[in-house]
Formats: C-alpha cells, sequence, structure tokens
C-alpha cells in the first residue's frame, strides 16, 4: 500500500492555473464559499474544487469527510478528476473512508472514459490486488495504456513489471528503457529505480 499512499490527488486545471499566477495559498480563482455555492447550483467542477480544497486543507481547515461529500457529488456530475480524487481519498483516507472496493470501481469507471491517471491507478490495484483480486493482464494493460499518454508513473510500473516479469515475460532492455522513459517525465521514484538497477548490472561479476 505504500505506493498508493504517495498517490496525490489532481488539482483542477483552475486551481493549477491559480498557482501558476502565484496566488495566495495556490486557491481556487474565486473564494472557497463562492465555489461552494456553484457546487450548490449545480456545477460539477466546482464540487471538485471545493472536495479537493477541503482534501488538501488549502483555504479551509482540513475536513476529509466534507471532501469526500463533494467529491462525489462532482463525480456523479461527469467530473472525472473528481471521480480519481474520490478514489484516491478512499484509499488513503482517515477511517471510515477507506474503501478499496468502490476506489477500484471509480478508476476502472474513470479509465472505461479515458481518463489515463485513473487507467495508470486501476492499473496498481489491479496488480496489488487491492479492491479486488489480482489480475496481473488487466494491470499491465492500464500501465500500458497510461504510459502511451506519457503518465510516467505508469511507465515505471510498466518497466519494473518488465524487469521483475510480473504479468509480461522478463525484457530488461525494454524495462529499463520503461523507466528512463519516467524519470525523464520527472516521476522521481523511476530514477531511483533505474539507479538501482544500473548499481547491480555493475556489481554482476
Amino acid at each position: 500500500m505504500t505506493e498508493l499512499r504517495r498517490t496525490k490527488l489532481l488539482a483542477s486545471a483552475l486551481l493549477l492555473a491559480g498557482c501558476a499566477a502565484g496566488l495566495a495559498g495556490c486557491a481556487s480563482l474565486r473564494s472557497v464559499e463562492g465555489e461552494e455555492r456553484a457546487c450548490e447550483r449545480g456545477d460539477a467542477e466546482a464540487c471538485g474544487r471545493v472536495g479537493f480544497l477541503y482534501y488538501e486543507g488549502t483555504d479551509v481547515p482540513a475536513d476529509p469527510a466534507r471532501a469526500e461529500r463533494y467529491l462525489h457529488r462532482a463525480c456523479d456530475g461527469d467530473d472525472l478528476d473528481a471521480c480519481y480524487n474520490l478514489a484516491v481519498l478512499l484509499l488513503n483516507g482517515p477511517q471510515p473512508l477507506p474503501d478499496s472496493a468502490r476506489a477500484r470501481e471509480l478508476s476502472r469507471a474513470a479509465c472505461d472514459r479515458a481518463h489515463i491517471a485513473s487507467c495508470g491507478l486501476l492499473g496498481i490495484l489491479q496488480r496489488d490486488g487491492v479492491g479486488g483480486p489480482v489480475h496481473l493482464p488487466g494491470a499491465v494493460a492500464n500501465f500500458e495504456r497510461a504510459c502511451a499518454e506519457n503518465d510516467a508513473k505508469a511507465c515505471n510500473n510498466l518497466g519494473a513489471a518488465y524487469l521483475s516479469g510480473t504479468g509480461v515475460p522478463v525484457d530488461r532492455p525494454r524495462g529499463i528503457e520503461l523507466l528512463r522513459r519516467a524519470c525523464d517525465g520527472g516521476f522521481a521514484q523511476a530514477c531511483r529505480n533505474l539507479d538501482r538497477v544500473e548499481d547491480r548490472r555493475r556489481s554482476t561479476p
């Protein structure tokens, strides 16, 4: 579960734009209260932003239970980033929130609608048997799909699969190529994994 605990929520485009513009606290362009009102009027993306803020404790005290309610509402309104964020919250949040089976279903539904981060997350859950049985062919297929869309974490996981023979035949050159791609894509763990592979190669007589 360590990898899942490191999984971060996705900030909405509006929140990211606010951070890039140097807004105080990287908050949304509108007040939290304004976002809540917009959510009540049926703006699913506003619900997703408020859920993110309550989870992260940005501009409001962290409140995972409230975050879950807002993210659920946003996901029901077809905000796929919110569906992903809700899955992460259900995997990592404090009791009584965790619900790995529901998180897996949310990831599957969002992946089926081409939400790439959800495909990568679903691959982890399938590989590790979280929220359902281990399904290595499905895990590899989802890592392949997400990596093809330049999801660096998925490329790292796919590379690790090829190096270890998890769900695929061992293929060290392919595994190293994928780790290098993930490292170049900014996923720091892939760089560390690549260094370990190279260290083992150099120490092998």
